[in-house]
């Protein structure tokens, strides 16, 4: 809370011939759960509720970003349909939210940000790109993701789909392959593949959380299902 203070205390700028002035609160939270320094199981509905109270505690945001969980390496084999899962509950919260069935205090408008659903349509359009896919086996279970490097950094196994741009190659017990533009180690993302996707997502939500401030909660759906449906997928935007 100290440090959060301290943020508050900035002082900015006034406009015009107005005093400068503390920053004071914030007005949205984009909240991206920490998986990795926390495990599945430990991401639950209300822990994400009780991290957005804390938001409005500490910041005085009353409205929120929240996002899906993209996959990456901390994903394991055995992991992914309890990964699955999670992200369904995190839609399932927004949903609930927004049709007023689910309350959280201090936190007056949430939207969704589907990274978890971007990054799976880079993941498949490069696994079957790289042959992982076919007629037969093309579905949404995205069975590619049991194909992972071997060996690559102790404990540490991304999925080739993930992190390839080639075959994989043995090198004594290793299994590597050269990298993409996805990501090179398979939890950190690059920027030049996915900023403009980001950012303009952000942008987005943001417009829509303004827009939809003083409508019934279900006008937030549509806004959030646009954006997503614009930003956070493959589709082309201009025709």
């Amino acid at each position: 809370r100290t440090t959060a203070q301290a943020l508050l205390n900035v002082v900015v700028p006034g406009a015009d011939d107005k005093a400068a002035t503390p920053i004071g609160s914030f007005d949205v939270v984009l909240f991206r759960i920490p998986h990795g320094w926390l495990k599945l199981h430990q991401i639950t509905t209300k822990g994400i509720i009780e991290s957005l109270q804390l938001a409005h505690e500490v910041f005085g945001v009353t409205k929120a970003i929240l996002l899906t969980l993209p996959f990456n390496n901390n994903v394991h084999t055995h992991l992914i349909s309890e990964w699955r899962s999670k992200n369904d509950d995190i839609r399932r919260l927004v949903t609930t939210f927004q049709s007023n069935k689910e309350t959280i205090p201090g936190i007056d408008r949430l939207v969704l940000m589907d990274l978890a659903e971007l990054t799976n349509q880079f993941i498949h359009r490069n696994a079957r790109y790289l042959g992982y896919l076919n007629d037969t086996n093309d579905d949404e279970n995205m069975p590619y993701l049991n194909v992972r490097l071997v060996d690559y950094i102790p404990k540490v196994l991304p999925a080739a789909a993930h992190v390839c741009s080639g075959p994989l190659a043995k090198e004594n017990t290793r299994l590597l392959c050269d990298k993409n533009a996805i990501t090179a180690d398979g939890l950190h993302v690059c920027p030049n593949t996915y900023g403009g996707h980001f950012v303009a997502a952000t942008g987005c939500l943001l417009q829509c959380l303004e827009s939809t401030a003083t409508t019934p909660q279900n006008a937030s759906l549509d806004c959030q299902t646009n954006c997503n449906d614009k930003y956070m997928t493959l589709k082309r935007i201009f025709h």
